[in-house]
C-alpha cells in the first residue's frame, strides 16, 4: 500500500493499535509517577461505559418479568450452587437476547445492602460489556484495569491489594493484557486468599465478547477469565456470552469440560422462546395501545388481538431484537402506530430469521425515505440519499460513538439537519434527548443489514463500507489539518506530564471530533480502497502537523509502545 509505505519509509514501522497509534521509534511512553495516588494514575486506563450500571445502560430494560423462566433457573442455579464448572458460556446468534440477559443478571446479583429476606452468597464483582464501534467498549485495552478497579469496590482489603499493585508497578501502561490480568486480578486475589476469613463468591460478568475488535485479544480474554476461577481459596464464577464464532469456539473448548458450562441460546425448544416473545408483544403494544384513542383502532381488540400478536410471533423467528424493533417502529408512529403495524404484517412471510429481520428491517428504512422524499425531485431525492450515505454511513463504520453536537462539528453539517435526518430512524438508532450525549445503533445487526448488498434489494440505501471508510479517513485529516497546533494545551511549563494534567482540561483542549480524528484517520484509511487513499494529502500532513498530531496522541494516552498488537 502506497500511503502506509510512504510513512513507513519515514518514521518506522506504523501500526493501528487498538484505538491509537503504534510506532517503533524506540521511544519509552506510558510512565508513571507511582508516587500519586492509584486513582489518579489508573483514572484514565478504565472503560467506564463498559459496566453494566453505567449511565449509557441506565434506561436499557431488564427482561420482562415471566419472561426467560427456564434459562434464568438454569443460569441462577449454576451461579448460587456448587456446580464445579467456573465458566458459563452462554452463546446465540444476533439478537437471541444475550445481552439482556446478561444486564439483568448483573442488576440481580449487584451488591446492595441485605436483610434477613434477602441474603446471597454470591455478589456481583465486576461486569465488562463490550460493544462494536463503541471506542474503548469495542477494545480489550482496558480491559485488566477496568475489571480491577470494580473488585477493588468490593472488599476493602482488596482496595489495598490492588492500590498497591498499582502503585507498585511504573510499566503498567507497557504491559499486555495478560500480564496487566496477572497484576491487577490474579496476585491481588492470591493475597486475599491468605486471609481464613469467609467471602462471597464472586461473579463476573462479560457481555459480547465476539464484539471485541482483535481476536488474539479474545481469546486471551478467554485465558485469563478461566484463569481467575484456578485462585486458590476464591471462590470466582465467570459468566460469558457470545455469538458462537468459529474463534471463540475454539478457545472455550480449549478449557476443559470439566471446568465449563455452555448453553446455547437458539437451541431452546422454539415454542418456549415464541411464549416469552408473545408475553413481551403484548406487554409492549399495550403501552403503545393506551396512549392511542379507540377511534383509531380497526378491531374492538384494539392493535393486540391475539391475532396480531401470533402474526409477529411467527415473523420474529425466535430473535428478540426482532419483536424489540417492530414494537419501538410501531410505537415511534404515534398516531399513525396502526398504519405502522399493518405495512408490517402486510409482507410475506419468511422460512428463515435472518430473512425476516432483514424483511423488517427494510420496511423501517424504506417507511422512512418514504416519510421524507414525497413530493421531492429527482435532484432532491438524490440528494436525501448522498445525506444518508454521509450520516448514516458514518455511524455505520465509526469506530466511537459521537453525540449530535460533536458530529455536527466534525462532518460540517448543522446539528439541526443531522437530528432531522436521524429522527426518521427512531426505531433502529437511538437519539439522546440531549445533544450532548452519543448517538448509538440498537443492535449490531441494523450495521450488518445495510453493509450487506445481499440482504437487501435496493442499493438506495446500500452502505459501501469502503467509501464510508475513505469520506471518514478524509475528513479525519481534513479536521486535523485545520485544529492540530504546537503546545495544543497551551502548558506554560515544558515537560508537563499526562497524569498530572486534569482531563478536564485536556478535554476542553482536544474536543471529542479532534480525539477521535487523532485516534482513528490511519484506521479509516486501511480500511478504504486505493481510491480513497490517494486523495489524502498525506504528504502535507506528515510534513506540516505530524509532530503535533503525535502531542495530541500523547496527551490522549493513545501512543502506544511498538510491541503492543
Amino acid at each position: 500500500m502506497e500511503m502506509a509505505s510512504s510513512i513507513d519509509n519515514r518514521f518506522g514501522n506504523a501500526r493501528a493499535s487498538g484505538d491509537g497509534i503504534a510506532f517503533q521509534l524506540g521511544v519509552n511512553h506510558g510512565v508513571i509517577n507511582i508516587n500519586q495516588k492509584a486513582s489518579n494514575i489508573i483514572s484514565p486506563k478504565v472503560a467506564y461505559d463498559a459496566t453494566f450500571d453505567a449511565a449509557n445502560k441506565e434506561h436499557t430494560p431488564s427482561c420482562l418479568k415471566g419472561t426467560r423462566v427456564g434459562v434464568f433457573q438454569e443460569i441462577q442455579a449454576w451461579i448460587d450452587g456448587d456446580n464445579p464448572k467456573k465458566v458459563y458460556w452462554l452463546s446465540g446468534m444476533a439478537g437471541t437476547g444475550k445481552s439482556t440477559i446478561a444486564l439483568t443478571l448483573a442488576r440481580t446479583y449487584k451488591p446492595a445492602i441485605e436483610t434477613k429476606e434477602r441474603q446471597r452468597n454470591v455478589s456481583l464483582g465486576a461486569s465488562f460489556f463490550f460493544s462494536r464501534g463503541g471506542g474503548d467498549l469495542s477494545s480489550a485495552s482496558k480491559f485488566p484495569v477496568t475489571i480491577a478497579i470494580q473488585l477493588a469496590e468490593t472488599s476493602g482489603e482488596l482496595r489495598g491489594f490492588i492500590e498497591s499493585a498499582i502503585e507498585d508497578n511504573a510499566r503498567l501502561d507497557s504491559l499486555g493484557i495478560r500480564a496487566q490480568w496477572e497484576k491487577l486480578v490474579i496476585q491481588p486475589l492470591s493475597l486475599l486468599s491468605r486471609s481464613s476469613r469467609k467471602r462471597k463468591t464472586i461473579l463476573l460478568i462479560v457481555d459480547a465478547l465476539d464484539e471485541c475488535n482483535n481476536t488474539n485479544d479474545t481469546n486471551t480474554i478467554i485465558r485469563c477469565l478461566e484463569e481467575v476461577t484456578h485462585v486458590p481459596d476464591v471462590e470466582c464464577r465467570v459468566f460469558l456470552t457470545s455469538r458462537p464464532e468459529h474463534p471463540i469456539r475454539l478457545e472455550m473448548n480449549a478449557i476443559k469440560s470439566a471446568s465449563r458450562e455452555n448453553y446455547v441460546l437458539h437451541d431452546i425448544e422454539r415454542s418456549i422462546v415464541d411464549e416469552d416473545i408473545r408475553l413481551y408483544y403484548r406487554d409492549q403494544l399495550s403501552r403503545t395501545q393506551a396512549g392511542m384513542s379507540p377511534d383509531e383502532f380497526t378491531s374492538d381488540e384494539g392493535i393486540i388481538s391475539e391475532r396480531t400478536i401470533e402474526k409477529l410471533v411467527e415473523r420474529s423467528h425466535g430473535l428478540f431484537i426482532h419483536a424489540a424493533t417492530v414494537c419501538r417502529f410501531v410505537h415511534e408512529g404515534g398516531l399513525l402506530a396502526v398504519e405502522r403495524l399493518t405495512l408490517l404484517l402486510q409482507t410475506r412471510k419468511s422460512n428463515s430469521a435472518e430473512l425476516e429481520l432483514d424483511k423488517m428491517y427494510t420496511t423501517v428504512v424504506e417507511h422512512a425515505f418514504t416519510s421524507v422524499t414525497n413530493g421531492l425531485t429527482p435532484d432532491e431525492v438524490e440528494e436525501t440519499r448522498q445525506l444518508f450515505q454521509q450520516i448514516i454511513g458514518v455511524l455505520i463504520v465509526m469506530f466511537d460513538t459521537m453525540s449530535p453536537e460533536s458530529l455536527a462539528r466534525f462532518l460540517g453539517i448543522k446539528r439541526e439537519k443531522i437530528i432531522k435526518a436521524l429522527s426518521i430512524f427512531h426505531s433502529v438508532i437511538l437519539v439522546p434527548e440531549r445533544h450532548s450525549e452519543p448517538i448509538r445503533i440498537f443492535h449490531p445487526s441494523f450495521r450488518e443489514f445495510l453493509i450487506n448488498p445481499k440482504r437487501h434489494k435496493d442499493t438506495f440505501y446500500s452502505i459501501s463500507v469502503s467509501d464510508a471508510h475513505g469520506h471518514l479517513g478524509t475528513r479525519c485529516v481534513a479536521y486535523l489539518m485545520s485544529r492540530l497546533k504546537r503546545n495544543i494545551l497551551d502548558v506554560s511549563k515544558p515537560g508537563a506530564k499526562v497524569q498530572d494534567t486534569p482531563l478536564d482540561m485536556i478535554h476542553a483542549k482536544i474536543p471529542i471530533e479532534l480525539q477521535y480524528s487523532s485516534k482513528y484517520w490511519w484506521n479509516h484509511s486501511q480500511n478504504s480502497d486505493e481510491h480513497w487513499q490517494r486523495e489524502l494529502p498525506l504528504r502535507k500532513f506528515l510534513n506540516e502537523k505530524f509532530l503535533f498530531w503525535l502531542e495530541c496522541l500523547a496527551w490522549l494516552g493513545k501512543l502506544g509502545p511498538g510491541d503492543h498488537p
